[in-house]
């Protein structure tokens, strides 16, 4: 595994920061190309989860990376129309007033998870890979970019991340990749967990923290699929990506759990009390658990 931390200009000067480490994990670069500020990259693992990624120069003000993810590489198409595409998106990462002043990123030959902070300690989040599949279907491929709403979270149609399972019989989607939404087919996270009744592992997310914040139990963030025909399935976990409290801790606080190190980072922002009502930028004491040495 890769650990990477450091200070960025733009999305375009993160990913140069980031193809190196992750072709040092075993990515593979199929292709990449330089244009008026802009930069673009095509890769894949050897769990075939091929993805484009689009990296621009900050503006006066704004910093955004977009990401899509595909079935293949076909080099004569651009970023927004690779096979099986989920359709290019963009993350915001922070800019004019409140840029990014560091980067975390976690890395392995099976995923790259991403977070940033900035000078306003707004924490973003973004990442792809395969995940620790249960069942047996075809596909596994995930990603978040954590745009419009919080990474995993299936209360707006935004299409901010999605999960690929072939499943026999399915409808409405491309190249079976499910977003994470409201409406069926669908797939279901624990990324925003203020929101989310409906998910079986709330509970423990609400327990995942003693009361006097000393010990941490990160829960695993499984994902759960509703197919058109509103059946339920559980299809695995994103790998070394867990959601917990963080009571007492600061923001990328590294905390050693049965003898793994892990970095705790805010959901969006870290908060002492809890809003009247959620959104997207105040998040209480909800946290996302990264590990560092997977």
């Amino acid at each position: 595994m890769a650990y990477q931390t450091g200070s960025m200009k733009d999305a375009l000067d993160l990913m140069k920061q980031l193809i190196p480490v992750l072709q040092a994990q075993g990515w593979v670069v199929d292709k990449q190309a330089f244009s008026n500020g802009n930069g673009e990259w095509y890769i894949h693992n050897a769990a075939d989860a091929y993805f484009s990624i689009t990296g621009e120069e900050s503006s006066s003000s704004y910093s955004s990376l977009g990401i899509a993810g595909n079935t293949g590489f076909d080099g004569t198409k651009n970023a927004y129309s690779q096979p099986g595409s989920t359709g290019l998106d963009w993350v915001y990462l922070g800019g004019g007033d409140d840029p990014v002043i560091t980067f975390d990123a976690f890395i392995t030959p099976r995923y790259c998870h991403v977070t940033t902070q900035t000078r306003q300690s707004f924490f973003r989040h973004f990442g792809f890979g395969v995940l620790d599949k249960e069942g047996d279907y075809t596909g596994g491929q995930y990603l978040y970019r954590g745009g419009s709403v919080l990474p995993f979270d299936h209360h707006m149609n935004s299409y901010d991340s999605f999960v690929r399972a072939e499943l026999p019989d399915e409808t409405g989607l491309t190249a079976g990749w499910y977003p994470f939404r409201n409406t069926v087919p669908r797939a279901m996270g624990l990324g925003g967990p203020m929101y989310d009744p409906l998910h079986p592992d709330l509970l423990a997310v609400e327990t995942s923290q003693s009361a006097l914040g000393g010990i941490l139990a990160p829960v695993p963030n499984a994902v759960y699929l509703t197919t058109s025909k509103n059946v339920n399935l559980r299809a695995g976990v994103v790998p070394d990506f867990c959601v917990c409290h963080m009571k007492g801790l600061t923001p990328r606080a590294k905390v050693e759990i049965n003898s793994e190190q892990w970095m705790v980072f805010p959901v969006a922002r870290l908060t002492l009390t809890m809003p009247d009502k959620w959104h997207n930028d105040d998040t209480f004491t909800y946290a996302y658990a990264l590990r560092m040495n997977a």
